[in-house]
């Protein structure tokens, strides 16, 4: 009897071994092959959807305060971009911010990569692209002289991927034309623009009291300080200029002022050193001075409120007998007046 029952339950142990056997070789087709051992909480950056390496962001103060999976997207040398529904929802939601808050603006980046062809008739592909966006928001019932356009250059190696698009292609900062003293004089916190989506009343009176009424918008529009004059400088016998981020923060600053005081005008006076023709250099300092108007323009400014002119070399600021004065000479003045 004891025999009998041990040969059964060899019997049954076979009869399992060889069904796992048959299910897993025969059936599953998995038998000789080897097993790849993956660490699944180990990644590496190649291995990163795009949209997660380079999510939508609305900035303000160099802080996020709308951040999302999801991006814009630009095929190659396009001025128009997939817009996914969650940055529509984003998108909907700042607009409605923006409405709400008339003392803040927005500056809208376009990015391209300089391979890129431009098929607009703008200067570059960037400003295209931050047009396009710009448009959008307009449509959506933003005042044009609250964008501030501007474009930035991407490496090609950053910029594209196999699938040859752009994931982003436009960046987006708030510019709130009060933020220093408000923060100093109260020590308010950052707004969060994810909850404000509901933060006007059913009447169009944004909720709040009297911190957002026409009187304390117009208070604080006449508290906007003039922007600092500033110099730019050129190389010698050129009118070319690089713009980085410090100048481009310059131009939109200075925009931002402009655009609330219209009586005022930006002065552009190109200056070179003593070397040429004063013929030559008169047109030479002109020609700087264009150079910095067209960045005005080309962010968003209008012309009406831009005079470049030319002094030449009537008006040095050092000694022309030195290299180093002549470097301080050949500048573009910006003033405010």
């Amino acid at each position: 009897m004891r025999a009998l029952l041990i040969a059964l339950i060899m019997a049954l142990v076979g009869w399992i071994g060889g069904g796992s056997w048959y299910w897993v070789c025969k059936v599953k087709g998995h038998c000789g092959e080897e097993t790849e051992v993956v660490n699944s909480s180990i990644s590496n950056e190649s291995t990163i959807p795009d949209r997660e390496r380079n999510p939508f962001i609305v900035s303000y103060q160099n802080k996020p305060l709308i951040r999302r999976a999801e991006n814009f997207r630009f095929e190659r040398s396009a001025t128009n971009g997939e817009v996914p529904i969650e940055v529509k929802t984003a998108l909907d939601s700042m607009t409605r911010y923006l409405l709400a808050n008339p003392e803040i603006d927005v500056e809208v980046t376009g990015q391209f990569s300089e391979d890129e062809e431009n098929p607009s008739d703008l200067s570059n592909l960037g400003l295209a692209r931050a047009d396009y966006l710009s448009q959008q928001l307009i449509r959506d019932g933003l005042d044009e002289g609250r964008i501030i356009k501007s474009y930035e250059i991407l490496d090609q190696n950053q910029a594209f991927g196999e699938e040859n698009f752009i994931v982003g292609g436009i960046k987006i900062r708030l510019l709130d034309r009060f933020a220093d003293k408000r923060l100093a004089s109260s020590g308010e916190n950052q707004t969060n623009i994810d909850s404000t989506e509901n933060s006007s009343s059913d009447d169009g009176q944004t909720e709040g009291g009297d911190d957002n009424s026409t009187d304390e918008v117009t208070r604080r529009v006449a508290e906007i300080e003039t922007p600092v004059a500033k110099d730019l400088y050129f190389g010698f016998n050129s009118y070319n200029i690089a713009i980085d981020d410090e100048l481009r923060n310059y131009i939109s600053r200075t925009i931002q002022y402009l655009k609330q005081n219209e009586d005022k005008r930006l002065v552009l006076t190109g200056h070179t050193d003593n070397v040429g023709k004063p013929t030559d250099n008169l047109k030479l300092g002109q020609n700087r001075a264009e150079t910095v108007k067209r960045f005005f323009e080309e962010f968003g400014l209008t012309g009406s409120q831009i005079q470049a002119n030319s002094k030449g070399e009537e008006q040095p600021i050092a000694d022309n007998d030195s290299e180093t004065g002549k470097s301080k000479n050949r500048r573009v003045e910006i003033r405010i007046e």
